[in-house]
């Protein structure tokens, strides 16, 4: 499975806020090209998301606890092999977490 990875561009940003001494809300984006050119994209193998894009917060429930959530969309991405086969991705994850210090 070939792929001909290419050099990438990537441009992350950030941004966290303390609201108040519990509450920390964040977001974030990530913007780059496709690594891997149209010609060698595989079916099997969709690695075609480009930008994504974050949403996020931290919860103090205790001085040695605190949850955290996020969320990540990558919008879908469309490419078209030689053999013109539409190719498609797109992802949404979700992430929990609590965190315990000892």
């Amino acid at each position: 499975m070939p792929q001909n990875w290419e050099n990438q561009t990537v441009l992350n940003l950030g941004m966290a806020w303390k609201a108040n001494d519990a509450l920390t809300l964040r977001a974030g984006m990530n913007l780059a090209d496709n690594p891997i050119p149209d010609t060698d994209v595989n079916p099997l193998f969709p690695a075609i998301v480009k930008n994504h894009y974050t949403l996020g917060f931290g919860y103090k429930v205790s001085q040695a606890g605190d949850f955290n959530m996020s969320v990540t969309m990558a919008p879908k991405v469309t490419v078209t092999t030689p053999q013109g086969i539409d190719i498609s991705h797109a992802q949404t994850n979700w992430q929990f977490m609590y965190s315990h210090r000892f």
